[in-house]
């Protein structure tokens, strides 16, 4: 998948899909797979927008999405993004918003 647009040169960018449920699409908004059961799904960054991400996520309708790409948001604020737009809206797509913490493993039936 092509790497988001920037202001600067753009590193090549690789989208992974795993058995056909979970999709990294890397630092892109362009992944395009039919379906995915997981989505783990960019939320900062210098190519996108929280607005971008959003519709990446509803535009692919996963059954989870997991954020990714979050490392240079604060706590406080990456709590209330999530907790104010990321969470609700995607909620309202039919797609639960998943955060994890470090380590935690995520087990898929």
């Amino acid at each position: 998948a092509a790497h988001g647009e920037m202001p600067s040169a753009v590193p090549l960018n690789v989208a992974f899909v795993v058995n056909d449920r979970f999709l990294h699409p890397g630092d892109s908004l362009q992944a395009n797979v039919n379906q995915t059961e997981v989505l783990c799904l960019p939320t900062a960054a210098p190519w996108g927008t929280a607005l971008q991400f959003l519709e990446l996520a509803e535009r692919l309708r996963p059954r989870i999405a997991i954020p990714i790409h979050d490392g240079s948001m604060k706590g406080f604020y990456l709590e209330r993004i999530y907790e104010l737009m990321f969470a609700p809206r995607l909620k309202a797509a039919g797609i639960e918003f998943r955060p994890l913490k470090p380590d935690e493993p995520l087990e898929l039936g």
